[in-house]
């Protein structure tokens, strides 16, 4: 929760991010993993090590104003590089091909 709050990107590979993107909280979600964690009865620490993994991400990501859109920034922040080494290669071939395609005329 705290790389995405801060955008951090030293945390989580870009395969990682995707893969959890999905299981950030709904409303609905967000809704009743609130009323569980504020049942009375046990205490918060237990109800929280009771959840399983996603749960207790979807409990964490709770804090995070945002998530959504903090993930995805934290996503194009980490493939920026690759997009642009990508788009460099394609234009160098669009360039030879130009340089060809003229020398041949």
């Amino acid at each position: 929760a705290d790389a995405v709050h801060s955008i951090d990107g030293s945390v989580l590979s870009a395969e990682q991010l995707q893969g959890i993107i999905e299981y950030i909280p709904t409303s609905e979600e967000r809704k009743k993993l609130r009323e569980y964690m504020s049942e009375p009865g046990k205490d918060s620490t237990k109800k929280f090590e009771d959840l399983c993994e996603i749960e207790k991400f979807m409990v964490a990501m709770m804090t995070v104003k945002y998530p959504k859109q903090k993930m995805r920034a934290l996503l194009f922040k980490l493939q920026f590089a690759s997009g642009i080494e990508d788009l460099e290669k394609d234009a160098s071939l669009v360039e030879k091909a130009c340089d060809e395609l003229s020398q041949s005329v």
